[in-house]
């Protein structure tokens, strides 16, 4: 069973290194991608754990473990706990390097935790398991386990420092940048009109989301604004007609013939999409 478990581990991490982006994402890749894309390295890292934990157990059963000097059950749980926290080293070393590839020492420190540590803990778990002739390979290699094991931390809590930093910075700049646009949505007056707001959103800018959306919101709180754009509309057209659907009315617009139609929704919510295979004539 032990052997079995160790391919098994091997296959998982050889699966693991393949999924994981060690020359940064390719273009076209998002936060959401990029949490997706973490979903298949955390099932095997998952399973992983799962195989280090029955080796761990077994070879505590079978007595493997016994030149500790502890009782069975007592080297047992060390070692569970050793693959327990090789797991979550492996774990946070991965998602950080998902979350930014090209950040300093975020590849080494995941290819050392999550592909090195745990082939040299299964080459430990077997060599506990099948003996060694010389007594200071093996203490060697215990050596090199409890070393491979501490190494990324350093990587990981200077990674981590660096993060706060970052963050920190966003946060200030992002509190510099909502103050900036409350000041610019404030020139507004207190009783611009319904047009006034929406000439003053367009002055923004589309680059100026902050500013707009607050502007827009003044829009939103009358109490009818759907009826003040239609009140807009009808200062500029003849003839305005509004309609509430989920779809275009063909029928409709084929029997008032208008000059424009304006289709405000969502296309996911649309029953019918319209096709865009005809053409509109102003005569």
């Amino acid at each position: 069973m032990i052997a079995a478990l160790a391919v098994a581990v091997l296959v998982l991490t050889v699966l693991l290194a393949l999924s994981a982006p060690w020359f940064g994402w390719g273009p076209g890749i998002d936060a959401a991608g990029r949490g997706m894309a973490m979903f298949f390295p955390v099932v095997l890292m998952g399973l992983r754990v799962s195989c280090l934990t029955g080796m761990a157990i077994a070879l505590a059963a079978t007595g493997a473990f016994d030149w500790s000097g502890l009782h069975p059950v007592l080297s047992g749980l060390l070692a569970v706990a050793l693959v327990a926290a090789m797991g979550a080293t492996s774990f946070f070393s991965i998602e950080r390097l998902f979350d930014r590839p090209s950040a300093e020492g975020r590849p080494a420190a995941a290819f050392l935790a999550s592909v090195v540590a745990p082939l040299v803990l299964v080459l430990w778990f077997l060599v506990e398991r099948h003996g060694a002739t010389d007594p200071a390979q093996i203490w060697a290699l215990r050596g090199l386990v409890v070393l491979i094991a501490l190494a990324p931390l350093p990587i990981l809590a200077r990674n981590e420092r660096r993060r706060a930093s970052e963050r920190r910075t966003h946060d200030d700049y992002e509190a510099r940048e909502e103050a900036a646009a409350e000041a610019r949505a404030a020139a507004l007056p207190a009783d611009a009109s319904f047009a006034a707001i929406l000439a003053f959103a367009d002055a923004l800018g589309e680059d100026d989301w902050r500013a707009r959306g607050r502007v827009m919101a003044r829009a939103s709180a009358f109490a009818d604004p759907q009826g003040e754009l239609m009140a807009m509309l009808a200062e500029t057209y003849r003839d305005l007609h509004f309609v509430w659907s989920s779809s275009l009315d063909f029928a409709l617009i084929e029997r008032i013939r208008p000059q424009i139609v304006i289709s405000q929704i969502v296309e996911r919510f649309m029953g019918t999409l319209p096709v865009d295979t005809f053409e509109v004539s102003l005569d």
